[in-house]
Order: structure tokens, then sequence, then C-alpha cells
């Protein structure tokens, strides 16, 4: 071990959920995994790293235990990362309380949707942050510990190149060893990054696809989860923004799963016309059981005006075709919608009765308004181009704030679109559908089913399922 003082891994929280009408919002568990593998690089270094996650604490009460239970010593600098703009806000509390009881340790802020290459807003925000470091940070973590040579780093707020890391050789692994209350998480496995596909809402639309993570090194990973959660029977999220294996990666895992007497289940995110039925059945083998769909939209004149197919009629042909295909496999899919620029009742229609036709086999359904976020002349840009389909910014603050929810057209305002959201979630899956899907990758294995049905009885009017 070079140094056993710990080093202080925080992935911020949030005040209030951005659900805030759910119920069950403050249920879920977002693993930072992308904090998670940092501090795991600097673990076989040799370094003592700690990861705690904000979660929705009260950032006072957050502050306290994190002191009481880490051992923190005022030596190596504190490490946030901030997962969502909703999160600035907690940030910002948590920051000035921890410099009250450590005025000399520097803070380091990171998230890279959040900060994008803009360190004044951020510091505008979080005034007692004294580094932001854009980007990833992999290849930077070690020498982030050492302030006398942040100067000497690239893409960060004091470095005159701003110049993004190059790409890894191999996607970190992640050592849940790390966090102290790792059963409340459900595991995840970063197997790609990227996409590159061009929908116009991505943040990552313009980011080439990577190759996906070597299946050796997955199923090396997956045996470490397993001795620490202690159980075969994890079910990890496989992370990708796009998650598109080739039929050989395909098959070789699924050959390393049965020949090895594998039994656990996984879930990941994709497009739904992406896959095709001899990869499919060959992650079906490999203990596949939840696809998280984006299908968007079923409307013609929305899946041209999002840029998510050119060949609209062809996509949702596909679309399909793919949901038969994991109908018949066992598949469990959850089907992503996107009410976008430009919506009007017919075309959320449209969508409704395609989904209709699909019913039996749609797991559940995830419905989203879209909300813009960014703050540089691009996203200003992309509001420009959203005006000209009909749709005006709720609030016109989103320099200060980094966000700005949308009234989708004239006959489609924000509030209207949130009844459209509650209505599509109601139709499209029941009670018994949302804790199977939840209880799989967001909830604590402590939380019951005793205690999900006792929080369904006292919210009857404000779930986002239909119930009894």
């Amino acid at each position: 071990m070079l140094n056993k003082t710990p080093i202080l891994f925080v992935s911020a929280g949030l005040k209030k959920p951005k659900k805030a009408g759910n119920p069950f919002s403050r249920i879920h568990n977002y693993l930072n995994y992308g904090l998670l593998g940092l501090a795991t690089i600097l673990k076989r270094k040799g370094y003592n790293p700690v990861v705690y996650h904000g979660k929705f604490q009260e950032p006072s009460i957050f502050t306290e235990y994190i002191i009481n239970h880490s051992n923190f010593e005022p030596h190596f600098p504190l490490f946030i990362s901030i997962p969502s703009v909703f999160a600035i806000e907690w940030t910002k509390e948590f920051t000035e309380l921890f410099k009250e009881i450590f005025p000399n340790t520097r803070i380091i802020v990171g998230g890279r949707w959040v900060v994008e290459q803009d360190g004044q807003w951020i510091k505008k925000q979080l005034p007692l942050v004294d580094l932001v470091v854009y980007g990833t940070a992999e290849k930077r973590i070690e020498k982030l510990l050492h302030p006398k040579q942040w100067i000497q780093l690239q893409n960060t707020d004091i470095s005159p190149l701003l110049i993004n890391e190059t790409r890894l050789s191999r996607l970190p692994s992640h050592d849940y060893s790390l966090m102290p209350d790792y059963m409340d998480f459900q595991p995840s496995i970063e197997v790609s990054r990227g996409c590159g596909l061009g929908c116009s809402f991505c943040l990552e639309k313009d980011t080439p696809l990577e190759d996906m993570k070597d299946v050796d090194l997955l199923f090396e990973e997956i045996e470490n989860i397993q001795a620490i959660f202690k159980t075969k029977q994890i079910t990890p999220y496989f992370e990708a923004s796009f998650f598109r294996p080739s039929s050989r990666w395909a098959a070789k895992l699924a050959q390393h799963y049965t020949s090895t007497g594998e039994c656990f289940q996984w879930r990941a995110e994709t497009r739904i016309d992406s896959l095709s039925e001899k990869i499919l059945v060959s992650l079906a083998k490999s203990g596949l059981k939840i696809l998280d769909v984006g299908l968007e939209s079923a409307s013609i004149q929305q899946l041209k005006l999002m840029n998510k197919s050119v060949k609209p009629e062809i996509y949702l042909k596909r679309a399909s075709k793919f949901l038969k295909i994991c109908k018949s496999l066992g598949i469990w899919t959850k089907i992503n919608i996107l009410l976008y620029a430009g919506e009007t009742a017919d075309t959320i229609n449209e969508t409704t009765d395609w989904l209709n036709k699909h019913k039996e086999c749609i797991k559940g359904v995830s419905v989203n308004p879209l909300t813009v976020y960014g703050r540089d002349k691009n996203t200003q840009l992309y509001l420009n181009e959203l005006k000209e389909l009909g749709a005006e910014p709720v609030e016109n603050n989103f320099l200060s704030t980094g966000y700005s929810r949308m009234h989708l057209s004239k006959q489609i305002s924000f509030e209207k679109s949130e009844e459209y959201r509650i209505k599509l979630c109601k139709m499209f899956m029941s009670h018994e559908d949302y804790y199977d899907l939840k209880s799989f990758s967001y909830w604590s294995n402590s939380f019951t089913r005793e205690e999900f049905d006792e929080i369904c009885f006292k919210n009857k009017n404000s779930l986002p399922f239909s119930y009894g």
C-alpha cells in the first residue's frame, strides 16, 4: 500500500427527485460506475479510495456520515462526480459543509455531461471547487492527487490545452468493496462506450462507437463481483450507451456462459433496430433477461424530426420483428419513448396505437418529454431548431440552470406532455411489471415486496403504472 490515507470519492446526490410525483423515486439507487472505475484504478495502484453516493440524503447528514465512517484526513483532494445538473444544488451545499470542516482540502469536480468544457460556469455555481476536470479521467487520475501537477494536465479548467484523453485500450473494472454500502446497489459492468448514430437529442450522437469489452475480461469481472456479493445470482447491468455486440462476440459470450454453468441474469440498453435474431438468440443463451429499448416514437413524422431514422417505415417493421423475437426468447423489453418537439395529439396517438399492437411483447415503458441539456452555443442552436418545429422552452434561464424543459408544440404544453407520460405508463405497465423491472436493476435487495405493496396502497393516485 503506497498510502493508507483515505481518498474520498463522492457521487453527488439530489435534494429532490427529478420525477417528484413518483412515490418510488427516492428508493432508486443509481450507481456511478464511472466514479467507481476511477477509484478502482487508484486501488490497484496501492491507494486507499472510498466511494460514497449522496443518493437523496440531506447534505448535512451525508457529510457527518462520511466523516465519521471514512477516517478522512485532509491529505489528498476530495473528488466529486456530478451525474446530473439536478445534483448541482446538493453539491453546493455539500462543498460548503465540507470546507467548513476541512478548509484546506482541495476539491476536484467532474462529470463530463454536466461540466462539459465550461469550468467558469461550474465554479460560478460551486465557488469552493478548486479544479474542474473535463471528459474522462482514467489516464489522469493518479496525477490529480497532487495539486502541483494540475497545471501540467490537459483538459481541465486551468490547463492550456483542451484535448480529450485518448481511447482506453481496456475499459475500467469496478471493485465494489470500495463502497461501504455496495449491497444497496445492483452491479454494473461497462462493456463499451460511444454511439455516433446522430439522433438529435443524444449527447453521444457524435461520439464514435467503440469495441466491446473482451469476453474473457468481462467474465473475470463478473467472478470478482460474485465473490464480493457472495452469490452467483447477481443481476448486472451491461453498461453501454449503445449496446451493439457482433454475432461473434455474442456467440463467445453464450459459449462461455453455458460451458461454465453460469446462472446470473443481466440487462442492457440498445436501439430497437440494432440486434439481429442470431445475436439475440446467443444473448438469450448467455443470461440476457431485460433490454431497455430505444424506440422513442412510432410516429413517422417524429422519427424523422428527431433524426432517429431516415426510413421510419422500415425502422418500425424492424422494431416489430425485434419485439416478437425477444418475446419468443423470454427476453423482457422495456420501451423508451421520447415525446419530442412538434408532437401533437395525432403523433402521440400513432405511437400509442403501435404500442397497443405490440402490447403482449412489452414488459414496460419509460416515457419522457424532451428536456434540453447544456448551455453552450450548440445548445442555443439546437433550441432554435426546436423552436422551428413549434417547441418553446418552459424556462428561458438555461444558461444559469444547465437545462430547459420544453413545451413541445402549441398543442402539447409541458404540462400536457406530463399527462401523456403518465397515461402511457399506466396503459403499458402494470404494478407487477414495474416491480420486476425496478427490483432487477435499481432497488436494494433489502427493499421487500411487502414494502412495495404498502407504498402502492398508500399512493394509489400517484403511481406511474396501473394498479389493482
